[in-house]
């Protein structure tokens, strides 16, 4: 296993962070967003809401009974294309307007970007519980990237890893892959957590035929403690992955072990 620095070969490389959701960047690479040069950005892909009146019809306040039920469920997907009633936002125990959800979000968010001193920009992509932003709204996305990439002299971008299974996770790959591409940028990747447990010896999915250099990072008591900090920003988060996972995900043996992987 390799170190951190050979993931990063030079402490004055100024990275993007590109992820799906608010917590993710937390979540994953706290080491790296703690240690990176000023300049540096947080890019959050799934930072738009759902628009028109029929999704506002959607957004109404109705009991998460209601929201969930089949008939609501197969009238959306009449309706919008699809059964989406905001999952992951009922499972949080939301019962206001997805305009209400992400406001509370993006407040959050800034709250933990205050934290590690990084700017933050939204790529304006619907969550996959919402809806699809289509083609037109992808490359609006990867448009603003390669803009805020350019424009800050980004020299690595970091994003989940390159076989992510969430589909929100696997579009926020495809975007950095196309950045890195455009840019000429390195990418690194990193296990996702809390989906991902790795022990603090070894990461449990490195994959040496793709990776050029790779490290299991155990985190100091310092870097831990802001990392705990920041993660408990996400109280809306919390419910949900509280409800998602049996062992206790955010315990310092879990969520203190992080895995980096340069690609290019």
């Amino acid at each position: 296993m390799d170190t951190l620095e050979s993931v990063f070969p030079s402490a004055d490389v100024k990275c993007a962070f590109i992820f799906a959701h608010y917590d993710d960047a937390a979540l994953n690479v706290s080491k790296v967003l703690d240690s990176c040069p000023p300049g540096s950005i947080d890019m959050v892909l799934c930072s738009a809401v759902p628009s028109g009146r029929l999704n506002s019809l959607r957004q109404m306040q109705l009991p998460s009974r209601i929201r969930r039920s089949r008939a609501s469920i197969l009238l959306n997907h009449a309706i919008l294309g699809r059964p989406v009633y905001g999952e992951w936002d009922d499972h949080c125990g939301f019962s206001v307007s997805t305009q209400e959800v992400m406001r509370e979000r993006s407040a959050e968010h800034d709250r933990v970007c205050s934290l590690f001193d990084v700017d933050s920009f939204g790529l304006d992509v619907l969550d996959s519980q919402y809806g699809r932003s289509g083609r037109k709204g992808e490359e609006k996305a990867l448009a603003r990237a390669l803009d805020l990439v350019r424009d800050r002299e980004i020299g690595a971008v970091v994003t989940h890893p390159l076989d992510a299974q969430h589909p929100d996770h696997a579009k926020a790959v495809k975007l950095a892959l196309a950045v890195c591409k455009s840019a000429g940028t390195s990418l690194v990747t990193a296990c996702e957590r809390p989906y991902t447990v790795c022990s603090a010896a070894e990461c449990s999915h490195r994959n040496p035929g793709y990776a050029r250099a790779s490290a299991t990072v155990n985190l100091d008591d310092r870097t831990w403690k802001l990392k705990h900090e920041a993660v408990s920003c996400y109280p809306t988060q919390i419910v949900g992955l509280d409800g998602s996972f049996t062992y206790d995900w955010m315990a310092r043996p879990h969520l203190g072990v992080e895995c980096y992987q340069r690609i290019r």
